[in-house]
């Protein structure tokens, strides 16, 4: 069969076209072909800003048309009881600070029945021109009369502050109208009184922060997302929400705003979310992006992370562009963890100073996958923070957060698998080795299975100046002092003996000032037989609703009393009658990450690819546990097999546990 030598030369011409086309070219294309029936929506975006004088306007339909394909929203049959919920949640209005009893309802009931089956809506199936335009010409009047835009990229305009959606909520473009019209009063008054334009972003970004920041929890609560301006009346969300709020607020007041985040900490659990802002280098004296944080407390713009105590592994930034160098986009057919199946994040790690880079020889047994991980650990799992490509029999892991212990693995059957044994990386960039020496045996005692940070460092100075009296009156007149507290005190149960059981009607604690009664969560008087003595809960001062004096007497070491007044405060118990106190026991606001008496717990360290015990033991009066025969140069991590979430690893030297 002969060709027609003029359909010949078309193909060859259209075939040469395609071959010169950009990739850039060929997500638009991709883009439009997948749109079905809303092509011509998208089509009649790009003819509309062929003809504008404005050529930047083209060049940011086509960013966005040609993303669209990668972004969608979740639906099912429920999606629309399931935002009915979400406005009625909305429209409660709580005290600042609290969530009202009927909230918390509502937002119990967000979860599980929504679980079922879900479809995704592209992006570029859905979005009409109209909106789209809209969109478009009103970021760029921001980036155009923007005093914060002066001097930023077109790039990072075009990433975070001309998209028309931030992450995976219900796309609507007509955010930015809205969220100005609920901020520019701000914007506004900042500018007005502020003498320079440092000072007036520093102003804009506290208030924001101090009037939409509310309860903060660790776990995600809306399986479907939202609409934008559900963002606005949130009460409770993840850190990520509030990020994605902050980007709303700032972004529609003509601030470009990034979410970076940390994957996890290496010395804690969990990860964390800020915001970074990109202004003009004339404002802050730097083109670089500036970290914030927008749901924890504020810190100075730009300072959030060299004042946090807490190590990141790796940094990443979310982008609206896929990232052609992303995991998700280059690891083909070799499975890949669910923590980096995103295709939009971006590696900055090194943009926050993190500069170290470690390189392993993989055993031959190992060398079998093209992608390799670095882990970290997040209480009882190993979490992948950080990925490579295998480059022969060697893996290089670039742009490394120090102080922080890692765990070299592959991915192989829907899990982590270690390939050599973990190491420390220090702060100066050395690399220690911990393989368990199992011809070198240690005996061990341990008083928690989590690290106490300053934030544990802190409840122990609660009851310092702190006393124990005893009475016959309920004004405490010639009281009797059974124990006065040190500055300092380990976080656990203090057990209080006088040196013969105390006749009294009234017993209190009495913290020292400045201490909002000494924040206490349990606090028991026990007879000469052994048996509690029970009482009725008394105190002086104003206790907090969310911790009122009777939860120091609850029997829940999570919850505490705390006092609204930071002097004169204390927390007692009123026998109804004389009793004989043989015994106190009290214990200051704390973790649950102390040695409990009747808890069960297990010890174990890492070897050749897997936990192994070496021992379990029972918690009793004496708070801490002692374990023989344990490797040396190991790494071990204490579990609690009773209950609790939070377990941390550490070594064992000089005689203590060394927290990683």
């Amino acid at each position: 069969m002969h060709q027609n030598p003029i359909i010949a030369s078309c193909l060859t011409v259209l075939l040469l076209f395609a071959s010169c086309q950009t990739q850039e070219e060929k997500e638009l294309r991709a883009s439009l072909e997948k749109a079905g029936e809303n092509r011509t929506e998208l089509e009649a975006v790009l003819r509309h800003y062929s003809d504008d004088t404005d050529s930047r306007k083209l060049e940011a339909a086509r960013f966005l048309i040609r993303n669209m394909q990668y972004h969608y929203t979740r639906t099912s049959p429920e999606i629309g009881r399931y935002y009915g919920l979400m406005d009625s949640i909305c429209r409660l209005t709580p005290i600042r600070w609290s969530v009202s009893r009927e909230q918390d309802s509502l937002f119990a009931s967000l979860e599980n029945p929504f679980l079922g089956s879900q479809t995704k809506v592209y992006d570029n199936r859905t979005l009409r021109s109209e909106a789209l335009i809209r969109h478009i010409d009103d970021a760029f009047a921001l980036y155009d009369s923007s005093e914060w835009c002066k001097g930023v990229d077109f790039d990072v305009f075009c990433e975070y502050l001309l998209p028309y959606r931030v992450a995976d909520e219900y796309p609507d473009p007509d955010w930015m109208t809205y969220y100005r019209r609920r901020v520019e009063d701000r914007a506004y008054v900042a500018f007005r009184f502020c003498k320079t334009l440092q000072d007036s972003l520093y102003t804009i970004l506290n208030r924001m922060s101090s009037a939409y920041r509310t309860e903060i929890v660790y776990v995600a609560r809306y399986p479907y997302g939202y609409r934008p301006q559900q963002l606005a009346s949130l009460k409770r969300g993840t850190c990520l929400d509030y990020n994605i709020l902050s980007c709303f607020l700032f972004r529609s007041v003509g601030i470009p705003v990034a979410m970076d985040y940390t994957p996890l900490w290496g010395n804690r659990s969990l990860g964390h979310d800020w915001s970074a802002l990109f202004v003009s280098p004339g404002v802050t004296g730097t083109d670089s992006a500036l970290d914030y944080s927008f749901s924890a407390a504020p810190k100075p713009l730009g300072s959030y992370l060299r004042s946090n105590p807490n190590r990141p592994t790796k940094i990443y930034r979310t982008t609206f562009s896929r990232q052609a160098e992303s995991l998700a986009a280059v690891h083909g057919a070799e499975m890949i963890p669910g923590e980096f199946s995103s295709g939009f994040i971006r590696d900055v790690s090194a943009e926050y100073g993190l500069e170290h880079h470690v390189s392993l020889t993989l055993p031959p047994a190992h060398r079998n996958r093209k992608f390799y991980y670095l882990c970290s650990f997040d209480n009882r799992d190993w979490v992948p923070v950080a990925w490579t490509r295998r480059q022969g029999e060697r893996i290089t892991f670039p742009d490394l957060g120090g102080g922080i212990v890692y765990l070299p693995c592959k991915y192989e059957g829907g899990r982590m698998q270690a390939v050599s044994e973990p190491f420390i990386l220090h702060t100066d960039g050395r690399v220690e080795t911990l393989e368990a020496d199992t011809s070198i045996r240690q005996p061990v005692t341990l008083y928690r299975k989590y690290a106490d940070g300053e934030n544990i460092r802190r409840y122990s100075r609660l009851f310092g100046g702190g006393r124990i009296e005893a009475s016959d009156n309920a004004a405490f007149r010639n009281a009797t002092v059974l124990y006065c507290f040190p500055d300092s005190i380990a976080v656990r149960y203090s057990y209080i003996r006088p040196e013969k059981p105390q006749s009294c009607r009234y017993l209190r604690f009495v913290a020292g000032n400045s201490r909002h009664g000494g924040e206490v969560a349990e606090f028991e008087a026990f007879g000469k037989d052994g048996g509690r003595i029970d009482g009725k809960p008394v105190g002086h001062g104003k206790w907090e609703d969310r911790h009122p004096i009777t939860a120091a007497f609850d029997g829940d070491v999570l919850t505490y009393a705390r006092a609204d007044s930071a002097e004169g405060s204390w927390i007692g118990l009123d026998f109804g009658g004389t009793r004989q106190v043989a015994e106190i026991r009290i214990l200051p606001r704390n973790d649950d990450n102390f040695i409990r008496r009747g808890e069960q717990y297990r010890l174990q360290y890492w070897h050749r690819g897997g936990w192994h015990t070496l021992g379990d033991r029972t918690g009793d009066e004496r708070q801490y546990l002692r374990f023989g025969n344990c490797p040396a140069n190991a790494l071990f991590r204490l579990r609690n097999l009773t209950g609790g979430k939070e377990e941390r690893i550490f070594v064992w030297r000089n005689g203590r546990q060394e927290w990683w």
